[in-house]
């Protein structure tokens, strides 16, 4: 009875064994899952699929492959809109080539063949069993293991690893190769065995660029994020970062301390003086910061940076869907009105809040101003009176004046 009762099961369709397995691996939803991977198929193997590039089609095919069957002409205005706010980001938010950069540093499987796979394909090509079933079997595995590279990538991407994988993620979009990280790591050369290990062991990048990375991409999540959320009056040209933000105190300062807390770090750890002959007011520019380094910066001094491009990744995949209650998302400071300290809902210093503690990020409501209110202690008093925690900045502004 047994035996007949499984033969008359229905036989699972190829998607939905593709899907069972996934969702044995990765850290998503039924439905989540299903999208993820019908949009991959669709882009993948669809001749008749548009591309533009690889964030862009994303976007755009997650939010609506759903109702391609249904094209109505707002639905073509939908599509159309969420292009261009992703052209937008990627022309003037993200940093150059950031998706194919992300997309290489974390989606694809990396095309490495060993001698003994060569081997054995050379054997199954002079093999004169070697039949057609085997060859597709071959291709239903190779395909299996893209989209297994997809999907571990949109895993650590989104947070769904734990912060530190989407940090390291973002570490990859911007680090390069240097000899100089030998200097800086002398014992990396003692335990890299292989040219790839020594690779990795190599990689650094510079403060700046990690801190101006993150900004970006705290700046794209917010607008995407935004758009998705069918925010009122939404103009986009406000999330564009000013050409020299690099300058901007708040970007200076978490450069300067990322950089401090390596080169404290090194000389703690190693008794290894920081970089090389460089003036130390050369630092912030030219350190060389390794993946370690950034990841316990972060997770000790602006632990929700982590969460920068987990955001951005769920609004581009899952724009419909809540931010997973498990997961943290970086959330701006919104200000309720214009002020001295924050020149714009896009200030730098805003995502320096946002960084350091979720408690920080949402709706911010202005209830002292001196511009307004006056220099009287007494009135900031009773202004705070009745509040409970509250966050004040006081700017000092020194003059020729006694």
């Amino acid at each position: 009875m047994g035996t007949t009762y499984s033969s008359d099961r229905p036989q699972l369709t190829q998607e939905q064994q593709d899907i069972q397995h996934l969702g044995q691996i990765f850290p998503f939803g039924d439905e989540e899952i299903l999208r993820l991977y019908r949009t991959y198929n669709y882009l993948e193997h669809h001749q008749g699929a548009t591309r533009a590039s690889f964030l862009t089609d994303w976007a755009v095919h997650c939010a609506f492959l759903e109702n391609q069957q249904d094209r109505t002409d707002e639905l073509s205005k939908l599509q159309q809109e969420r292009t261009k706010i992703l052209q937008l980001i990627e022309s003037f938010i993200l940093p150059d080539s950031f998706g194919e950069q992300l997309q290489a540093a974390a989606f694809l499987r990396p095309q490495v063949v060993s001698s003994t796979n060569s081997t054995i394909e050379k054997e199954q090509q002079n093999d004169n069993n070697f039949t057609e079933a085997s060859a597709e079997l071959d291709m239903v595995a190779e395909n299996m293991a893209g989209l297994e590279a997809f999907f571990e990538g949109a895993a650590t991407s989104c947070g769904r690893r734990g912060g530190r994988s989407a940090t390291i993620n973002l570490f990859k979009c911007c680090s390069f190769v240097s000899d100089e990280a030998v200097n800086i790591l002398p014992e990396t050369q003692s335990f890299a065995s292989s040219g790839m290990e020594n690779k990795a062991h190599n990689e650094v990048a510079r403060a700046s660029d990690l801190i101006e990375f993150g900004y970006r991409v705290a700046l794209a999540a917010m607008l995407l994020t935004d758009h998705s959320t069918n925010e009122e009056g939404l103009d986009p040209s406000v999330y564009v970062p000013d050409k020299k933000m690099h300058n901007h105190e708040a970007i200076k300062s978490l450069s300067n301390s990322l950089t401090q807390f390596t080169k404290a770090k090194r000389e703690r750890e190693q008794g290894y003086a920081y970089g090389t002959t460089a003036e130390a007011s050369q630092h912030e520019s030219v350190a060389l910061i390794t993946k370690d380094d950034f990841l316990e910066w972060s997770e000790s001094t602006a632990p929700l940076l982590s969460s920068a491009l987990p955001t951005l990744m769920h609004a581009i995949f899952f724009p419909d869907r809540p931010y997973p209650p498990s997961r943290t998302a970086l959330n701006f400071p919104r200000l309720d009105s214009e002020s001295a300290f924050f020149h714009g809902a896009t200030s730098p210093m805003l995502f320096s809040f946002s960084c350091m503690s979720s408690s920080l990020g949402g709706k911010w409501y202005r209830i002292f101003t001196s511009e307004s209110d006056g220099l009287s202690f007494n009135r900031l008093q009773n202004s705070l009176l009745g509040y409970g925690a509250t966050k004040s900045h006081i700017e000092l502004i020194t003059t020729s004046r006694i």
